[in-house]
């Protein structure tokens, strides 16, 4: 008799048009999150300070930016975390006028500016 594993319950194309093993899907963790709860979630960056600045602006001013400003604030967060802190140091300019807008609510939320 063959060992290998034949077609069926367990075969690797089952589990494909099933959901994967054992029908099992998974969901990301920021499924079903609020925007705020989520962006709150990203802003868990490499850099300890990175953490601190995000956090306390979102806490601080989250809820009177305006719903572009929300955007533009879930897309900065897909920079490098050198980029952004650089740019709300003063070091670089950020490269659109939405991040360097959002940019320096951020530095005023700090009083770096």
């Amino acid at each position: 008799l063959s060992k290998r594993l034949e077609p069926g319950q367990g075969y690797r194309r089952d589990q494909e048009t099933h959901g994967g093993a054992n029908g099992l899907t998974f969901a990301s963790p920021l499924t079903g999150m609020g925007d705020k709860s989520r962006l709150l979630w990203r802003c868990r960056r490499g850099i300890r300070e990175m953490d601190i600045v995000f956090q306390d602006f979102i806490a601080q001013c989250y809820d009177d930016l305006s719903d572009t400003e929300k955007q533009d604030l879930d897309e900065l967060l897909d920079e490098p975390d050198l980029d952004i802190l650089n740019w709300i140091m003063g070091k670089d300019e950020p490269p659109t006028e939405a991040f360097r807008n959002l940019v320096q609510r951020i530095r005023e939320s700090r009083q770096l500016s």
